[in-house]
């Protein structure tokens, strides 16, 4: 982005389906945050891409329960988080490049 780095106007607002409740940043790619949404769902910005969520997890594979954290892992691919929230699940979600087709397992099985 253009703007200095001690600018006071935000980069992008982002604009959310449901209330954020945890974000990161991707640490191989930092136009890409992930964020727990207070429904369950993942939603995953790019923020060249504008303000809105380019991909969100399905409802059947969410967790059931508003998301307490979300976080990037330290992978070679740099696509693949975990997310934890009060219904006691921690999922792995493994993003494709594109952020599209993602695949979410509950670390419970």
């Amino acid at each position: 982005m253009s703007r200095p780095v001690h600018s006071v106007s935000p980069e992008v607002v982002l604009k959310p389906p449901h209330h954020l409740t945890s974000i990161d940043y991707n640490s191989k790619d930092e136009s890409v945050l992930g964020a727990g949404l207070q429904n369950g769902q993942l939603a995953f910005f790019d923020v060249r891409r504008g303000s809105t969520a380019v991909e969100l997890s399905s409802l059947w594979t969410s967790h059931k329960d508003p998301v307490c954290r979300m976080l990037w892992i330290v992978s070679k691919s740099g696509n693949e988080c975990m997310s934890a929230a009060t219904d006691g699940q921690v999922q792995h979600v493994v993003q494709q490049p594109s952020l599209q087709d993602l695949e979410s397992r509950d670390c419970r099985k």
